[in-house]
C-alpha cells in the first residue's frame, strides 16, 4: 500500500517532471510501474522511494520514475485522418511553398517506438519526383530514451508491424529478419532522433 502522502508527491513530481496528470484511479498504476524501480534500488516501499526523491533532487531514480509513468502507445499511421491530411494537403503546400529553398522539416514530438516518424517518412517517399533533389529532414523527440533506442534501431514485431500498416508498405520499407521486420535504410536518412521533454 502506498501512503496518501506520497501519492500526492508522485502526482505532483509526475505533472512537474512530465506533465502527467494522474489522480487516486490511477494508484495502481503507480503500484505496478514503479514497483520494480523499488526492487531494483533495494529499497522497502515506494514510500521509501517516495523519500529518497525529497532528500535527493538530483538522483537518478527521478527519470526511472518518470521513464517508467510514461505511456508509450503508438502504431503505424495511428489515426488514419491526420495523415490523410498531411498527404493531401499540408506536404503539398510544403512544396508548393518552399520551391526556391526545396527544403522540409517536419517535427514528430513525443514519438515513442518510432512508428510516427517512420509513417511520415513513407509518406514522404510516396511523393517521388516530386522531393527529387531536396533537402528533407524529420526530427522525432521523446523524453524517455528506452523507447527512442528502439526507434532509433527500427525493429519490429509482425504484430507491430501490422497495425495500421498497409500491406504494400511491409515489402517495400522493411526487410523480414527472423520473426521482425528492420526499416531500412531509406527512410532513417531522413530522421534523426534526439532526447527532449517537452516541459524542460
Amino acid at each position: 500500500m502506498v501512503s496518501k502522502e506520497s501519492l500526492s508527491f508522485f502526482f505532483s513530481f509526475l505533472q512537474k517532471e512530465s506533465g502527467l496528470v494522474l489522480d487516486d484511479s490511477k494508484t495502481y498504476l503507480i503500484e505496478a510501474r514503479l514497483g520494480p524501480i523499488v526492487s531494483e534500488a533495494g529499497l522497502a516501499s515506494i514510500d521509501a522511494l517516495c523519500q529518497q526523491l525529497r532528500l535527493n533532487p538530483t538522483s537518478p531514480l527521478r527519470q526511472k520514475v518518470v521513464d517508467a509513468m510514461a505511456t508509450n502507445e503508438t502504431s503505424f499511421f495511428r489515426d488514419m485522418v491526420p495523415f490523410e491530411i498531411v498527404r493531401k494537403v499540408i506536404l503539398p503546400e510544403l512544396i508548393k511553398t518552399n520551391q526556391h529553398s526545396k527544403k522540409i522539416r517536419i517535427w514528430s514530438a513525443a514519438c515513442a517506438t518510432g512508428q510516427e516518424p517512420y509513417s511520415l517518412a513513407m509518406l514522404l517517399s510516396n511523393m517521388g519526383p516530386a522531393l527529387a533533389g531536396w533537402n528533407v529532414e524529420i526530427l522525432a523527440t521523446d523524453m524517455v530514451e528506452r523507447v527512442l533506442e528502439r526507434a532509433r534501431n527500427g525493429t519490429y514485431s509482425h504484430y507491430e508491424i501490422q497495425r495500421g500498416l498497409p500491406a504494400q508498405y511491409m515489402t517495400r520499407f522493411f526487410d523480414q529478419v527472423g520473426t521482425e521486420w528492420q526499416v531500412r535504410p531509406e527512410l532513417k536518412k531522413w530522421i534523426q532522433f534526439r532526447r527532449l521533454n517537452l516541459l524542460v
